[in-house]
């Protein structure tokens, strides 16, 4: 049964290897990497993150510099995530989510919760 199983995962991944929607978010995450505005970009954010953090440590949440700082993070964000080869590579992402949530669920909806039971009542 075992041997079943891992040809029949093989192939599956073989598949997937294959569908388009992977290989488009493939290429899409390259374009992404190889990006000098979305690395410049997500650089700009980490330092807001990392800046927001450093705040929290010294101020109360409400404070001004918490604020601004939250602020800053916000907008990095925002920048970051609307650029094109971010907001192609998101969606995309997306589709993808959506093929293995459906293969989760054509594997595993069969069986019965029942099975492995959370704890055993002695």
């Amino acid at each position: 049964m075992n041997e079943k199983i891992s040809e029949l995962t093989y192939k599956l991944k073989e598949q997937l290897n294959i569908d388009p929607r992977i290989i488009a978010l493939n290429k899409s995450e390259k374009s992404m990497k190889e990006s000098e505005e979305v690395m410049a970009l997500s650089y700009r954010k980490d330092i807001a993150l990392d800046r927001y953090n450093e705040m929290l440590k010294y101020y109360s949440d409400d404070s001004e510099e918490v604020v601004k700082a939250r602020q800053d993070l916000a907008l990095a964000k925002k920048e970051l995530d609307s650029h094109p080869l971010v907001r192609d590579y998101l969606y995309k992402y997306q589709q993808v989510r959506i093929l293995f949530e459906q293969v989760n669920q054509s594997l595993f909806s069969l069986l019965n919760n029942d099975m492995c039971p959370k704890e055993i009542k002695r």
